[in-house]
């Protein structure tokens, strides 16, 4: 049985696959989490120069999620899952943990909420009451 959702994918795929982007930025990147997210898929196939992903959480459950992430912006750096879950899946030392960050560095932009502004203006609020019409 193939789903509206499945058609309206198949149909954006088609359309996607062929607009010459040359920067593709993902909100919530950890929604790609998962090497089989479709998509992810589509992202991939898709040939375009440049990638950012914006996430404020790029490990939620485990490295191997990290590992989608790092494959997907750089696949010629981060190749074998083995290699890296090897080295990061069982992360229990300092050293494993110094490795990744050094590792990690050149790809994140990580802001602590004492480095941003805090300035923010307070929220205003408007209620404006509509009454029901006849209908």
């Amino acid at each position: 049985m193939i789903t509206s959702y499945e058609v309206f994918n198949q149909d954006l795929k088609d359309v996607l696959i062929d607009v010459p982007f040359q920067y593709i930025i993902v909100d919530e990147a950890h929604r790609l989490k998962n090497k089989a997210t479709k998509t992810l898929v589509l992202l991939k196939e898709h040939p375009c120069r440049k990638v950012m992903l914006l996430t404020g959480t790029p490990i939620q459950n485990n490295t191997k999620e990290l590992f989608t992430l790092l494959n997907y912006i750089e696949p010629e750096n981060f190749q074998s899952f083995d290699s890296f879950m090897m080295k990061y899946g069982d992360i229990k030392t300092k050293e494993q943990v110094d490795s990744l960050h050094t590792l990690l560095r050149p790809h994140f932009l990580r802001r602590l909420k004492d480095e941003v502004e805090d300035e923010i203006p307070p929220l205003k609020e408007t209620v404006i009451d509509v009454g029901l019409t006849a209908i």
